[in-house]
């Protein structure tokens, strides 16, 4: 029978029609999402050796695949190079990290494209030691975590680090890049 034949022939056309987009899309969609779980994974912690100090609150930190990541330290904010108190953070910094093993929580990715993330040396929370030693200041244009705002407050009563400085020198520089 021709009709039938016919008829058979549309209706399968027409399933394949909605079925092959329909099983593209997933396939596409599933492979979007594998990729995407993999990367955030990939972001979500490095741990390695920090072979540099940049300056009071960026380092970097070569893997165990040996690829090299510059860090940024979430949270916090130190004196440029060539302002007071900088080659001080720098060498806090240096001081607590330099050569060793570390952990990275990577929170984002900056403009800059280095990663941002939280620093754990063992148990100690760099970012905040380093807000602690007064060798950096709470980044409040970016404060997440309200906790570094008591510890740079302490630090600031213990006039500690950069909180000796007079105060025309102990100016963030996202404040002087505002004035």
């Amino acid at each position: 029978d021709v009709n039938g034949s016919i008829y058979t022939y549309t209706r399968a056309i027409c399933q394949r029609k909605l079925v092959m987009p329909l099983f593209k899309k997933i396939v596409i969609l599933s492979c979007v999402f594998v990729f995407l779980s993999s990367a955030q994974t990939a972001l979500a912690a490095i741990e390695g050796k920090v072979i540099a100090i940049t300056d009071g609150d960026t380092l970097r930190v070569v893997d165990h695949k040996n690829i090299q990541h510059k860090i940024r330290l979430a949270e916090i904010d130190t004196p440029e190079k060539g302002k007071p108190y900088g080659q001080k953070a720098k060498e806090a910094l240096s001081d607590l990290v330099f050569g060793k093993m570390v952990r990275v929580d990577v929170v984002t990715t900056d403009k800059y494209n280095r990663l941002v993330g939280h620093i754990y040396l063992n148990d100690l929370h760099v970012n905040k030691e380093m807000v602690r030693l007064g060798a950096a200041w709470a980044y409040r244009q970016y404060l997440k975590d309200k906790s570094f705002l008591d510890i740079e407050e302490e630090a600031h009563a213990a006039t500690r680090g950069l909180w000796a400085l007079s105060e025309a020198q102990n100016v963030p520089p996202c404040e002087m890049l505002c004035r």
